[in-house]
């Protein structure tokens, strides 16, 4: 019977532990959380007037494409990616995205691993906001 007891308890230990390890690791996955729809990222830049916007894309893409006003262009494929961050409060909100919203995800999940701490992607990337109709600065050329 002590025995019984004794599985009885190991068990529950162990159900217990496997039912909490989703929600441990989902908390603690780089790169998770933090994504705004499109209606979302634009009140949050209007909150947030000391935000940094940027745009991930490549030069070529950014020069040749529409793109949200005021954005910086940092190329995530760049070999200087890293560097070029130092050059940014990790305290200040970063407002992040990509023309879909793919690049976007795997650079936020590098400046949270570079210690940025107010990271923020667009949701659906520059594609998304345009389709909501959300303003966008026109390059002359197009």
């Amino acid at each position: 019977m002590k025995m019984n007891h004794m599985l009885l308890t190991r068990l529950r230990l162990l159900l217990a532990t496997l039912l909490l390890l989703p929600a441990l690791y989902s908390q603690a996955a780089p790169g998770k959380g933090n994504q705004l729809t499109p209606t979302e990222f634009s009140q949050a830049l209007i909150a947030n007037t000391d935000a940094v916007i940027l745009d991930v894309r490549t030069p070529e893409e950014f020069e040749q494409g529409n793109r949200i006003k005021g954005a910086y262009c940092i190329n995530w494929k760049a070999n200087d990616f890293n560097i070029r961050m130092h050059n940014f409060d990790k305290k200040k909100p970063m407002y992040i995205y990509c023309s879909n919203g793919v690049l976007s995800h795997d650079a936020a999940a590098r400046m949270r691993e570079l210690g940025f701490t107010r990271v923020y992607e667009l949701k659906g990337g520059l594609q998304a906001w345009e389709a909501e109709g959300k303003e966008v600065t026109r390059n002359k050329s197009k």
